[in-house]
């Protein structure tokens, strides 16, 4: 059932907003990773929620990583590229490579 699903996703086109890999039939994830200070963890974390509500996005993975130097490191996924490019940008975050539902990088 899953993989007829799969496979009308890809030969009717983009469904649900979702970018598919088209040479491999998978759905790829967007990331972004934005780098902050752990003091502005609060400040930081209530920006990201506003923004996710306005523009009414869930991600569908948030990551956060405490890094030496009291350096805070955040790797959200998103479904869509112009969900991740517009929070990226709002947030000064750096794209990093699309992944695949299995966790590979894509073509």
């Amino acid at each position: 059932m899953l993989t007829l699903l799969l496979a009308n996703m890809v030969t009717s086109g983009n469904r649900d907003g979702f970018d598919l890999a088209r040479s491999a039939g998978r759905i790829v994830m967007h990331t972004v990773e934005i780098r902050c200070h752990a003091a502005d963890l609060g400040v930081v974390m209530e920006q990201m929620r506003t923004w996710l509500d306005h523009h009414r996005v869930e991600p569908r993975l948030f990551d956060v990583a405490f890094l030496p130097g009291g350096e805070l490191r955040f790797r959200i996924q998103f479904k869509n590229a112009s969900e991740v490019s517009g929070f990226a940008g709002v947030f000064g975050g750096e794209m990093l490579g699309d992944e695949d539902t299995a966790g590979n990088l894509a073509a």
